[in-house]
């Protein structure tokens, strides 16, 4: 039985169809203090595994955002070995640096040596910034048609409204 748009939005936080979900408690934000930063990286790579976990059970996928800087590294690391439905995974990265290919500076080679080097992710399945485009505004549209075909929100809802919906957005917190 596929569920309803209350109930994923109680299990993804992606709300296929705004106008039938009230906010509940359930909704609200938890807010989690941890010691230190290798806390902080761990606890987060056991909740995104279990978001993983509940959205490809409910919608066939987990959609992902990852931003740069080095505050995901350690976390990505450790959700490497979490268990992740990986064939239901996209990775999709949101902060990048336009700089060459391998360059150390650049996000995706903090991605690839934390997180991709370590799991069964396919090459299909990381969708990372086209920095290196001649054409911008092309590698933009690529990128938005990816995410349309992508992270649709579920077809299965009557009156769904079809726009991209992540599943999680990692953001880039400062230490």
């Amino acid at each position: 039985m596929k569920p309803g748009a209350s109930e994923l939005a109680a299990e993804t936080g992606c709300r296929d169809d705004l106008k039938h979900h009230r906010c509940t408690r359930e909704d609200a934000m938890k807010i989690e203090t941890l010691p230190d930063a290798d806390g902080v990286a761990s606890r987060a790579a056991v909740f995104i595994a279990a978001q993983a976990r509940s959205a490809a059970r409910l919608r066939g996928r987990f959609t992902l955002a990852v931003s740069g800087g080095r505050t995901p590294w350690q976390m990505l690391r450790l959700l490497a070995s979490e268990d992740v439905p990986w064939p239901g995974v996209h990775l999709f990265q949101v902060d990048e640096r336009v700089a060459p290919a391998g360059d150390a500076e650049r996000n995706l080679a903090h991605i690839r040596e934390t997180l991709l080097a370590n799991a069964p992710l396919a090459a299909a399945q990381g969708h990372a910034m086209a920095v290196e485009a001649t054409d911008f505004h092309a590698a933009a549209r690529q990128c938005e048609q990816t995410l349309r075909d992508v992270a649709v929100a579920s077809p299965q809802v009557p009156g769904a409204r079809f726009m991209p919906c992540l599943s999680l957005i990692i953001d880039n917190c400062k230490q």
